[in-house]
């Protein structure tokens, strides 16, 4: 779901979240819900935000329909949620996408999950740590993975789940990438990577040797993006190290890692 929202005197292309394809009603429950609930009390038709869909939240929906010109039926399908999430966005331009007031956790359904997956997958284009979702609506093992990088990267509680920092943290990597200045990441110190080593903050070290590399036009091997710290990347820390005139010894220090991150992020 496509959106135009204007930040700084532009126009930056967002995607809003989209309708989960199932029709939310009075006994309705989860995510999607809470998102109803939080877009219609800042919209000015005030609904408890707890992810059960009653009357309160019946008679919000009907108010809204009546002034929006919609069908008044009381529930939420895909015209009055496109008309609530555009409404939210034309309201709130600096950022246009409303935290949904409950954390999504695994097992989570709905369009909130399909806005996270899409919007992850959109930032792989700058972020190639990041791993490509599904973007079926279900918040599995998959998407708690993908969560965890994401935070990681920018320098928030790693959980996997998506709360409201990490939420608003998504929205804004995805407002400045859609307008063309990408924000810088901020991961912490991981401590010693060396061949042998694996996981997260291998991945990333990958993803940024790879994106400096490719930036610089350096000679020296692109690692792939597996997370796993072999003879590729060794070679690949070793060309960057010689490049930036530190001791060429292959492994991921501190002063290596603090020098990869400032690296990566002259190249957005």
């Amino acid at each position: 779901m496509p959106n135009n929202a204007k930040g700084d005197g532009q126009m930056a292309q967002i995607t809003l979240p989209p309708y989960g394809g199932v029709v939310l009603m009075n006994g309705s429950s989860g995510v999607d819900v809470g998102m109803v609930q939080t877009t219609l009390t800042a919209l000015g038709y005030p609904a408890t935000v707890d992810g059960n869909y009653g009357s309160g939240t019946t008679r919000a929906v009907r108010a809204f329909q009546t002034n929006r010109g919609l069908t008044v039926d009381g529930s939420v399908g895909k015209v009055t949620w496109d008309s609530l999430m555009q409404g939210y966005a034309a309201r709130f331009p600096a950022l246009p996408v409303a935290y949904p007031g409950l954390v999504i956790r695994q097992g989570a359904r709905g369009g909130c999950v399909q806005y996270v997956q899409s919007e992850n997958n959109l930032l792989r284009a700058v972020y190639t740590a990041q791993t490509q979702l599904s973007v079926d609506g279900n918040y599995g093992s998959g998407s708690a993975g993908a969560m965890r990088l994401f935070q990681r990267q920018f320098g928030l509680s790693i959980d996997g789940q998506v709360g409201r920092n990490t939420w608003e943290q998504l929205v804004r990597a995805r407002l400045a990438q859609a307008d063309g200045q990408p924000l810088p990441v901020r991961p912490a110190n991981p401590g010693l990577l060396q061949k042998g080593s694996s996981g997260d903050a291998v991945r990333c070290a990958q993803s940024y040797l790879a994106e400096v590399k490719k930036a610089g036009g350096y000679a020296w091997p692109a690692p792939a993006v597996d997370g796993q710290f072999g003879n590729i990347t060794q070679q690949a820390v070793i060309g960057y190290q010689e490049s930036v005139g530190l001791d060429p010894d292959g492994l991921i220090g501190s002063a290596t890692w603090a020098f990869l991150v400032r690296s990566f992020n002259a190249t957005l």
